[in-house]
C-alpha cells in the first residue's frame, strides 16, 4: 500500500510526463507555415476518379509527400537544437529535500553536545539554483544553431521547389502521353484505310507489291508507338500517384495553369536567383554555421563562471540556523586530453 509521500511523488511525477508530452499536431504545424508561406494548410478532399488541376495536384504533393514530411522533421529537430543551445544561457533550479536516519552513537550518551550536533535524523529542504556563464563558447554555439536551423529551412523549401517541378513536369507529360494516344488512334485508322486502298490497287495493277509492304510497316510502326504512348501515361499516372501521396489518379487531368507572359532580362534573373534560390541560402548558411561552431571550439580555451545559490526551506543538520548559502566558481582549463 502506498504512503501519502509516495503517492504525492507519483502524481509529482506523472504532472511532469504530462507537460513533457509531444504535441505532434503543433509541431506538423511550425513546418506546414514555412511550406505554406504562412497561410493555414489544409487537407485538400480528393478521389481517385475527380478531375485533377495542376494547382490541386501542387497542393495534394505540398501536403502528403512523404520527402516533404521529413524534410519537414529535419527542419523540427534544429529548431529543437537552437532551443537547447539557448537553454545554456538560463539558470537551472531544483528542489531536493534530504531525510537522514542514523543510530545513536555512544558518545552522544554520555555528552549532551555531540547529541545536538550529531542527531539520529534529519531533514533538509533546499531549493538550490545554478547558473554557468561561458560566454565565449555559449553564444557562439547559439549562432551555430540558428545558422543551422535557418539552413535547414531553406532545405525544406528547395525539397518543395524541387518537388513541385516533378509534379508538374510529370502532370504535363501524362498530358502530352494522352494526346499523344488521341494522335495515334487517328494515325491507326488513317494507316489502316491507305492499307486498304493499297491493297486494291495493288490487286488492280496499279500500286506495286512493295507499296503494300510499306504501308504495312507504317502501320505496325504507328501501332508499336501507341502501345509505348499508352505505357507511358500508365506509368506516368503512376508517378504522380506517388508524387501526390494518393493511392491512384484515374480522372482526367484539366489542367488549369495561366502563365502570365514577362519578357525577363538576364540581370532580373541572376538577382532571383540569389533571392530566390533555396540551396544557394542553405550553402550560405551552412558555412555560417561552420564559422560560429570554430568560434565556439575556440571558446572552449576561456574561463567559464559558475553561480549557485541555495536556499533551505528547513534545515536541521549542522549549522541548521544557516538559511542560505552562495559560491561563485571560476574554471581556467588548462589541459584535458581527448
Amino acid at each position: 500500500m502506498l504512503r501519502p509521500l509516495q503517492w504525492g511523488l507519483a502524481g509529482l511525477a506523472l504532472f511532469f510526463l504530462n507537460r513533457c508530452a509531444v504535441n505532434q499536431t503543433h509541431d506538423v504545424q511550425i513546418y506546414w507555415h514555412v511550406l505554406n508561406t504562412g497561410r493555414s494548410g489544409s487537407v485538400l478532399p480528393y478521389h481517385t476518379e475527380d478531375p485533377l488541376t495542376l494547382k490541386n495536384a501542387l497542393i495534394l504533393a505540398n501536403t502528403h509527400n512523404e520527402q516533404m514530411a521529413i524534410a519537414g522533421e529535419d527542419y523540427l529537430q534544429t529548431l529543437i537544437d537552437k532551443d537547447r543551445a539557448f537553454a545554456a544561457f538560463l539558470p537551472t533550479i531544483s528542489f531536493a529535500p534530504t531525510f537522514m536516519l542514523q543510530g545513536k552513537t555512544a558518545y552522544a550518551a554520555n555528552n549532551p553536545l555531540i547529541a545536538e550536533f550529531e542527531p539520529n535524523h534529519t531533514t533538509d529542504l533546499p531549493v538550490a539554483g545554478n547558473m554557468d556563464l561561458h560566454l565565449f563558447r555559449d553564444v557562439p554555439a547559439l549562432q551555430t544553431a540558428g545558422a543551422f536551423a535557418k539552413m535547414q529551412r531553406a532545405v525544406l523549401l528547395d525539397r518543395q521547389a524541387l518537388l513541385m517541378l516533378d509534379v508538374a513536369r510529370t502532370y504535363f507529360q501524362v498530358m502530352h502521353s494522352e494526346k499523344q494516344v488521341a494522335v495515334l488512334k487517328y494515325s491507326i485508322k488513317v494507316a489502316r484505310q491507305r492499307l486498304a486502298d493499297i491493297q486494291v490497287k495493288e490487286k488492280t495493277g496499279v500500286a506495286r507489291p512493295v507499296d503494300v509492304f510499306l504501308a504495312e510497316s507504317q502501320l505496325a510502326k504507328t501501332q508499336n508507338e501507341l502501345i509505348q504512348a499508352k505505357a507511358d501515361v500508365k506509368n506516368g499516372r503512376a508517378m504522380l500517384a506517388f508524387l501526390i501521396g494518393v493511392p491512384a489518379v484515374k480522372g482526367p487531368l484539366t489542367g488549369g495553369l495561366k502563365i502570365p507572359s514577362i519578357n525577363w532580362h538576364i540581370d532580373t534573373l541572376l538577382k532571383l536567383t540569389e533571392t530566390h534560390r533555396q540551396d544557394l541560402t542553405a550553402a550560405h548558411e551552412r558555412v555560417k554555421a561552420a564559422a560560429a561552431a570554430l568560434e565556439a571550439a575556440w571558446g572552449e580555451y576561456f574561463p567559464s563562471v559558475s553561480l549557485n545559490l541555495m536556499r533551505y526551506l528547513s534545515r536541521d543538520t549542522f549549522p541548521n540556523d544557516v538559511d542560505w548559502t552562495s559560491m561563485i566558481q571560476v574554471n581556467v582549463p588548462i589541459f584535458q586530453p581527448d
